[in-house]
């Protein structure tokens, strides 16, 4: 698979791309190399896969590193985003994984192919797509897995690996008690693991554990490392004034209340948000806590908003965000420092 990586690489035209969204996580990664590798003797398209992430930032996601490293794949042999022409040649066509609407550099693409498992945004309305809802696929790689392979016994083993660490790692170890995954994921593994380095439960298990580690350890970044660890951009159309609202959204593994009493936080928040000229920066947490009998996972938001961003309508957002109690979303405050300029 290296060795086809560094082909793709080295291609002086690259018009067919295959690319994860932009946060750049494993399950975007393996989703776009395993697409572009499965496809190379059924396609005449020479599909490359991209990672939507700047050449600089990979050392972000060690979990990433670390699955590449197993899989025998060099991380010089990836195109990043950052890699490509800007505008792309105008008969660029895109293959989406793991998101189906079309951002940035590949906006004005064609869009040719979609496998997802996120709300359909319904864009693109001439791509091929397979589009799961969040609860029928807790990753796109295993989408891609019970689409894409129908004969598990000639899979490669390092295909397999790739599939199969990105799924562990979006639903959890498929824990059954977390409720990420989904009958769609089983499916996967069941066609994944017998070709894998962990056909053994026991042995997924612990693999799981060792990139679940990897990816919770951010004590050496900095708060912008942390922000651009996970970074998605949203646009959003006022509802009655003709603008549009620049929403920045980081994820991170580390509790918000911790993190936000650091020294900077704030500042470092507010310099992050009007570099891309945001009006707001939510960060996403989700972490897991020792629980009776199983970890529970704990989900928290931080909503900021730059002194320049859309300060007065935020405590009106954050009022009615508070104020949503169903089965998905329960919100209590957090015990979080408050910010001495702009809002959260």
């Amino acid at each position: 698979m290296d060795a086809f990586l560094a082909k793709r690489q080295a291609q002086a035209s690259r018009t067919h791309l295959v690319v994860g969204n932009e946060a750049g996580d494993l399950d975007s990664v393996a989703c776009a190399i395993a697409y572009a590798y499965l496809h190379q003797a059924s396609d005449d398209a020479q599909w490359v896969p991209i990672v939507q992430t700047p050449r600089a930032d990979l050392v972000l996601r060690p979990e990433n590193l670390r699955v590449l490293a197993h899989c025998g794949i060099d991380p010089a042999h990836l195109c990043c985003v950052d890699e490509l022409p800007q505008p792309l040649p105008a008969s660029t066509c895109v293959v989406l994984v793991d998101h189906n609407r079309a951002t940035g550099l590949f906006r004005d693409a064609k869009v040719v192919r979609i496998l997802d498992h996120h709300n359909d945004e319904c864009a693109h309305g001439d791509a091929q797509r397979t589009v799961y809802m969040p609860g029928d696929a807790g990753s796109c790689a295993s989408v891609l897995t019970t689409h894409l392979l129908e004969r598990p016994e000639a899979v490669d083993r390092a295909v397999a690996d790739l599939l199969y660490s990105a799924i562990l790692v979006d639903t959890l170890g498929l824990s059954a008690h977390v409720g990420k995954a989904q009958k769609c994921d089983y499916a996967a593994r069941d066609l994944l693991a017998p070709a894998s380095s962990w056909a053994d439960e026991a042995a997924a298990h612990a693999w799981h554990d060792t990139l679940q580690h990897a990816k919770n350890d951010v004590s050496h970044l900095t708060t912008s490392e942390k922000l651009r660890r996970d970074y998605k951009a949203i646009e959003c159309a006022a509802r009655n004034a003709p603008r549009t609202w620049h929403i920045g959204t980081a994820s991170t593994t580390e509790p918000v209340p911790a993190w936000s009493h650091t020294p900077r936080f704030y500042a470092d928040l507010d310099a992050f948000a009007r570099a891309r000229s945001l009006h707001a920066l939510l960060i996403l947490a989700s972490y897991e806590v020792p629980g009776d009998e199983h970890p529970a996972l704990v989900r928290e938001v931080l909503f900021y908003v730059p002194e320049t961003g859309i300060t007065s309508g935020a405590p009106a957002l954050a009022e009615a965000l508070a104020a949503t109690h169903t089965h998905h979303v329960d919100l209590v405050p957090l015990d979080a420092a408050a910010p001495s300029q702009g809002w959260a």
